[in-house]
């Protein structure tokens, strides 16, 4: 007898729970799918299907909409980062790391410009107080 074979009562729970994903995934879809129809060009909505869909190992959608969300709004990181994943996951390492590298120039760039900013905002505020 196999020790990896489950026992029939926690056989049942692991068929019962594998039951309930379908079912939670299957309605997920549903919902995507109707947001999408209103909002077909929502960069967020874009990105969070297409999340869905890599976590599902459903990856041909998940580039397709990642990569519109990607197209939708040059500068989302996330979607960058996420459209790596997938592709590492598929097995293009090299589309993954150059992604990749694009995500962390524009994070490195957003950084920058945030803090040159703030420093923008500190100084006009310290002149206002001057007056």
């Amino acid at each position: 007898m196999s020790t990896s074979r489950l026992k029939p009562k926690d056989e049942e729970a692991a068929l019962k729970k594998e039951a309930l994903a379908a079912a939670i995934e299957s309605q997920v879809e549903v919902q995507f799918t109707s947001l999408l129809s209103l909002y077909p060009d929502w960069p967020s909505l874009l990105r969070e299907a297409g999340m869905f869909y890599g976590r599902i190992n459903k990856f041909e959608l998940a580039l397709k909409f990642l990569q519109k969300a990607a197209g939708l709004n040059r500068t989302s990181i996330m979607a960058l980062r996420e459209l790596a994943i997938i592709y590492r996951k598929m097995g293009d390492g090299s589309t993954a790391d150059a992604l990749s590298a694009k995500a962390h120039r524009l994070h490195v760039k957003k950084r920058a410009d945030n803090k040159k900013r703030k420093r923008q905002q500190a100084l006009k505020n310290k002149g206002k107080g001057r007056k």
